[in-house]
């Protein structure tokens, strides 16, 4: 037997290894749902096919010369949930009024209806007169949904509460594996036997492990019940922070891309133990909120103060605009100040920039009376401020 040393050094760990067979899985697929893409499609169509895949990264595979659907004059859905403003440090992607409508029909179809709804604003306040309770940490629900009429908890759906006994689940958690099984566990101790377990599931091209995450999330709901999967069945609004990361990246969209697979799960035995799911991202984040006009504004509370100077650039963008919304953005740690429309910038100074936004706090009506006066009391340091929250004066 021939004889062979290892240099250790130099050896890739298991995970690696694994990881670099799943990236190279990703990308042959992604080559063969592309490859399979009518070049007649427009490129909002050929978004909605790419299985999940962001639209920067379709158009960078795609040409995109001479397509349509690439404006960004607002479709008829995106205009009354908007005042406040969606935030993407929120996770606030809402669905569209379709998708909204089939989500409630299925609440409302299940016998003895008692409903629990984990996010999902938009299809709690179509289920006026039923039984149902909404759990969401949005302070705006009631200003953004006047009809809304099912009682709220504002609350993280990580440290909810919720007794078993609801024979509709529904629930939207962020799409990221650590968040989604914290969201199912709660969801599936919840559901009662004979119940249903309703969510949309992200598409397989959504990230490189994306693939594996949906055989892992499947496989833990078949362990409760029968599982019934529609592809591509939900779809959701571009929020404007979404819009403003795309032509940042130099994609105009005119019509909603994203879609999720629609999952039901018939509730038949009791909970397993959910595998614990080690945390990804960073640690815990605190921020700050401000309302200016129309924009959530979004303040890190652990920025430092280094000079004098209000803000300064993200490196590497142009005018404070940021184009990601993903939370595994390498950039994003750099990120002080944050707001709707998805300009950010590095603060140095935060105490200076908590006395101008408390200053500049409230709704439209005077707001560029606010600014001028706020100009006129701090000068030019304040003006970069003012430029990136596109303040009117």
């Amino acid at each position: 037997m021939p004889s062979f040393t290892v240099d250790v050094a130099q050896r890739k760990p298991e995970s690696a290894v694994a990881s670099d067979r799943e990236g190279a899985r990703y990308r042959s697929r992604v080559r063969a749902v592309l490859g399979s893409i009518d070049p007649a499609l427009d490129l909002v169509d050929a978004c909605r096919r790419a299985k999940g895949m962001f639209p920067t990264e379709v158009a960078q595979w795609l040409p995109t010369e001479g397509r349509t659907g690439t404006s960004l004059e607002p479709h008829a859905d995106d205009s009354y949930r908007c005042i406040p403003e969606l935030h993407p440090l929120d996770g606030e992607w809402y669905f569209t009024e379709e998708s909204s409508a089939i989500l409630a029909d299925l609440a409302r179809r299940a016998p003895a209806t008692r409903s629990l709804l984990l996010g999902m604003p938009t299809v709690a306040a179509r289920l006026t007169g039923q039984d149902a309770l909404l759990v969401d940490r949005s302070p705006f629900l009631h200003t953004r949904f006047p009809e809304l009429s099912v009682p709220v908890e504002r609350s993280e759906v990580s440290a909810v509460r919720v007794r078993p006994g609801f024979s509709v689940v529904l629930l939207d958690p962020p799409w990221y594996i650590d968040d989604f099984f914290a969201w199912l566990e709660i969801g599936m101790r919840a559901a009662e036997a004979g119940g249903r377990l309703i969510f949309p599931l992200f598409q397989e091209l959504t990230r490189a492990e994306a693939a594996r995450e949906r055989e892992e999330i499947l496989g833990l709901v078949e362990s409760v019940g029968r599982v019934e999967l529609v592809a591509g069945a939900l779809d959701y609004d571009i929020p404007l922070f979404e819009r403003r990361a795309l032509s940042a990246g130099g994609v105009l969209l005119n019509k909603p891309w994203r879609r999720a697979d629609l999952v039901v799960v018939h509730v038949t035995r009791s909970l397993p133990a959910v595998r614990a799911v080690p945390r990804v991202d960073a640690p815990h984040e605190s921020w700050s909120t401000f309302v200016v006009g129309t924009q959530v504004v979004k303040v890190r509370d652990a920025a430092a103060a280094v000079d004098e100077r209000l803000i300064d650039s993200v490196p590497g963008l142009a005018n404070h605009l940021y184009d990601s919304v993903s939370r595994r953005e390498s950039r994003r740690s750099l990120i002080d100040i944050w707001t709707s429309r998805n300009r950010v910038a590095r603060i140095f100074n935060p105490q200076r920039v908590y006395a101008a936004l408390n200053h500049l706090a409230g709704g439209e009506h005077d707001l560029p009376e606010r600014a001028r006066c706020l100009l006129a009391r701090e000068g030019e340091d304040v003006e970069e401020l003012l430029n990136m929250l596109e303040m009117p004066r």
